[in-house]
């Protein structure tokens, strides 16, 4: 076999984070800067690099994961995607990379592999060659969630993305002199909002606030918090990523409840949509929709769905693979 696999290094540091910046599928999500963030998480990572006559074709951030006497080679679980990162690769590199994959796994004890591949609208360039091989190996869905994205590109003005009826009311309350947006990044703010609306429906925020403000710090030009005031009072927040070059991520949309009635949620997601317009951003993702604390974690919220359908949002799935190996 032609293609190689090691395991990364630190060393291995600025040609890895050089082959994610040119590749055809590479986020933000992949850079060792941004995996290396946690600060109240700790991770064991096993992130992996596949090399052709000496250069990197492929590389696959990761994490092991221990439960019991199980091993399992996790997509790194410190982000929302890991998986495979590739540029242009063919069908024949492809299967080798993951016959490689399975026999070095088995080496080394793992039981399992677990991926989460960042779904299709993040590739530059449209390849499913992967996404084919991995099924052909035998990775079944072990989770699905239904996912959401707005298609910036097909309108030159945002607005007419935006269902009549939603249209009307965003028209008929702003501008108004006593609400205003700022895209100034006050976590001091915002953070409070996020805990209660997680609190709310019974669940904690996934990051602490040292850790975005470390991100913000690490990566400024990929992470932008919009705030928004009635007079001088917070009532609400957007934390946006720019995930690669045509993909934003809405990852926390929050209000102040006791400002609901101002209908903070869509006036930020209509003011997001600007933001990445100007940003040049063909999408924004606009997250899964999972109904919190339900009895199936995988069960689907139509009211979140439907709220996002009126920004013109199309459902995409985010599928989590997984192989048994033993």
């Amino acid at each position: 076999m032609s293609i190689t696999i090691k395991k990364y290094t630190d060393t291995d540091s600025q040609s890895w984070d050089t082959f994610v910046k040119s590749s055809n599928n590479g986020t933000i999500f992949h850079y060792r800067s941004f995996l290396s963030y946690h600060i109240e998480r700790k991770f064991v990572d096993y992130s992996l690099i596949f090399e052709k006559k000496g250069k990197i074709i492929a590389l696959l951030s990761a994490a092991e994961m221990i439960d019991k006497s199980n091993k399992t080679l996790c997509s790194h679980p410190g982000a929302t995607f890991g998986g495979f990162i590739y540029d242009d690769i063919t069908f024949e590199d492809t299967d080798e990379i993951i016959v490689n994959l399975l026999e070095y796994c088995k080496n080394l004890g793992f039981s399992s592999i677990f991926l989460v591949q960042a779904p299709q609208l993040y590739n530059l360039r449209k390849n499913e060659t992967l996404e084919y091989a991995l099924h052909w190996h035998g990775f079944e869905a072990e989770e699905t969630y239904f996912s959401s994205f707005i298609d910036l590109a097909c309108e030159k003005e945002v607005i007419n993305l935006v269902s009549s009826r939603k249209k009307r009311y965003l028209k008929k309350n702003f501008p108004n002199e006593k609400l205003r947006f700022e895209w100034n990044g006050d976590l001091d703010e915002f953070y409070p909002i996020l805990c209660e609306n997680k609190k709310k429906h019974g669940c904690i925020p996934t990051h602490s606030k040292a850790e975005l403000k470390k991100l913000m710090v690490l990566m400024p030009e990929n992470f932008y918090l919009l705030m928004m005031y009635k007079d001088d009072e917070a009532i609400g927040g957007t934390f946006n990523y720019i995930a690669n070059t045509q993909v934003g991520i809405i990852f926390y949309n929050m209000i102040n409840y006791a400002f609901e009635e101002f209908n903070p949620a869509s006036f930020q997601i209509l003011e997001t949509m600007k933001w990445a317009k100007i940003k040049n951003l063909k999408y924004l993702d606009f997250g899964v929709s999972q109904l919190p604390q339900a009895e199936n974690p995988l069960s689907p919220s139509p009211n979140l769905i439907r709220f996002k359908e009126q920004f013109s949002a199309k459902g995409m799935l985010r599928v989590a693979l997984r192989k048994n190996l033993k």
